[in-house]
């Protein structure tokens, strides 16, 4: 990571399926979590967890911007990534946050917890960027913010967050911001619509920090796996496993999608996401056309090497990230 600081922070512990060793050995100079939080290190601890991963994270905003302002007096540039806590399940809201019923909350309780944990959100990163704003920093950072995962809220008949292998759980949000004039005259803002992936976050960061000092076009693949989303989108093959790790294989390309159990290899379903966008009508293999079969039996391939014998980094924890902040060139 060269000269910039980095360090990654979630009011969640991460002593948890080795997530604090993976952060380790990413690189991460410093590492905030709920074990520091309980130890007392940032002030009294809160009364109450938000839920069995941690705290609420308000908490953070004044740890996350004293470890800032240390940076920026220093003259540092920095990598922050933050993980946010509420959203996760249960969907625990801190006792003082005022809940609302969006919806009727007789029927859709457990709706109306997540709905509210969005909105609790919603509050945090407003005051997370009016912290930024009031250092004059929005205009030298890239804000990246992405879901780690999707919830299944009664899709397919089920309400979870565990073991779907749908779009519900894979079709996050994902947006790019920054304050820099420069930026936004470069990079106008607009919707895209491609698939792409965790895999393209570093390739775009790379990008962004590199892009005012050569606009190369950057051809295919550049350092890492992945591929900047500020330059024309190259469909690939993607695989993913549902959250966790190793209950399900999903390989995606384009609108072909198909679904491979990850341990037993015995379930398989197959769709077409633009003719069918909810996986409502399941495809049988030998009726598709020969391209498509041939583009399946391909991706059966991926099962022997993403089995749970053979696979021993932690699945979910690694995409745990909410917000990516990042120090941009002023120019």
């Amino acid at each position: 990571h060269g000269n910039f600081s980095t360090a990654f922070m979630q009011p969640m512990i991460t002593y948890f399926d080795a997530m604090h060793e993976v952060l380790q050995k990413m690189g991460f100079e410093e590492i905030f979590n709920a074990e520091r939080i309980a130890a007392g290190e940032f002030g009294p601890p809160p009364i109450e967890k938000a839920n069995y991963f941690g705290y609420e994270d308000n908490f953070y905003r004044k740890p996350m911007m004293n470890w800032i302002d240390k940076q920026v007096k220093a003259k540092k540039p920095f990598f922050l990534a933050y993980s946010a806590s509420v959203t996760h399940f249960d969907f625990g809201i801190p006792r003082p946050w005022n809940w609302k019923n969006f919806i009727n909350q007789y029927y859709n309780r457990d709706i109306n917890k997540y709905v509210n944990t969005q909105h609790y959100m919603d509050m945090y990163y407003s005051n997370m960027f009016a912290d930024f704003e009031a250092r004059k920093l929005t205009e030298s950072t890239m804000f990246i913010f992405i879901g780690d995962h999707g919830v299944s809220l009664s899709e397919h008949g089920v309400w979870i967050t565990t073991g779907i292998p749908y779009e519900t759980q894979f079709n996050v949000p994902m947006f790019v911001y920054s304050g820099n004039q420069n930026w936004q005259r470069d990079f106008p803002a607009g919707v895209y619509s491609e698939p792409w992936s965790m895999l393209d976050i570093v390739p775009t960061i790379i990008d962004a920090l590199k892009y005012n000092e050569t606009n190369i076009e950057m051809k295919g693949r550049y350092l890492y796996e992945g591929q900047s989303m500020l330059r024309k989108y190259k469909p690939a093959p993607q695989l993913g496993l549902s959250n966790p790790g190793l209950s399900y294989i999903i390989a995606r390309e384009g609108n072909r999608k198909v679904i491979m159990s990850g341990v037993t290899q015995e379930r398989e379903e197959i769709y077409d996401i633009e003719k069918d966008p909810y996986e409502e009508n399941e495809l049988h293999e030998a009726l598709l056309p020969d391209d498509f079969k041939r583009w399946v039996r391909a991706m059966h391939t991926v099962r022997a090497p993403v089995s749970y014998t053979h696979l021993t980094l932690p699945t979910s924890d690694l995409v745990q990230i909410s917000v990516v902040a990042v120090s941009l060139k002023k120019k």
